[in-house]
């Protein structure tokens, strides 16, 4: 069951396999085992599950800074939930993949959002979990994010709802991971007239510049 669930996640084009060996598939269904006994999630609620995920993440997980610094494609490691639970260290794709597996496990319907962050100098899309809590209804998971806005005295509510999601489509897809690690540009992105996601509460308009944080 956990190995099918693992992979039904990966193998989203948003993810990708290809970041996968057998062997770190095989580590990383042993170590989400062990984080998810745990956590003791058995009889939380829902948004006692996502809390404590959250802050398990959080205090177990950094994100690779140097990832962009020095990239080859060995760095794809810190592209999944393997670099974030087995080397403690992602990228926001690794913390999306992560959060997703543990919360997935634990009976809480999760996918993939990318975003815009709220800051005019942060140029790449950015991964984001989010729990599916009814048709209507989304709770963002982003440990990665929220660990920052601590550590910056910035209120998180008021930045998750400063950012736009999108629904990642075939355009993000084809070019999620270029020579540089990275893919499309925010901007550019943004020029092909992708529309933001509809129907999530606080969503800022496109040509929203309201909001200025510092992270």
């Amino acid at each position: 069951m956990l190995r099918s669930l693992i992979e039904k996640i990966i193998s989203e084009e948003v993810h990708g396999t290809e970041f996968y060996t057998e062997t770190m598939l095989e580590d990383l269904e042993l170590a989400v085992e062990i984080i998810n006994e745990s956590l003791e999630l058995g009889d939380c609620t829902m948004l006692e599950k996502i809390s404590k995920v959250s802050e398990y993440i959080k205090g177990n997980v950094s994100m690779r800074k140097n990832y962009f610094k020095s990239y080859n494609h060995g760095e794809n490691v810190y592209r999944t939930a393997y670099g974030a639970l087995m080397l403690g260290e992602a990228m926001c794709a690794g913390y999306s993949e992560a959060a997703r597996i543990l919360l997935e496990l634990n009976g809480i319907k999760t996918k993939t959002l990318i975003a815009k962050l709220p800051e005019k100098h942060k140029k790449i899309m950015h991964y984001v979990c989010v729990a599916i809590e009814n048709e209507s209804e989304i709770i963002i998971v982003d440990p990665e994010r929220e660990k920052k806005c601590e550590d910056k005295g910035i209120d998180f509510t008021s930045y998750e709802d400063a950012m736009i999601y999108f629904e990642p489509d075939t355009l993000f897809v084809r070019t999620k991971l270029d020579n540089g690690g990275t893919g499309m540009v925010v901007d550019e992105y943004l020029e092909k007239n992708i529309r933001p996601m509809l129907g999530f509460e606080g969503l800022k308009d496109l040509t929203d510049e309201s909001v200025e944080h510092g992270l």
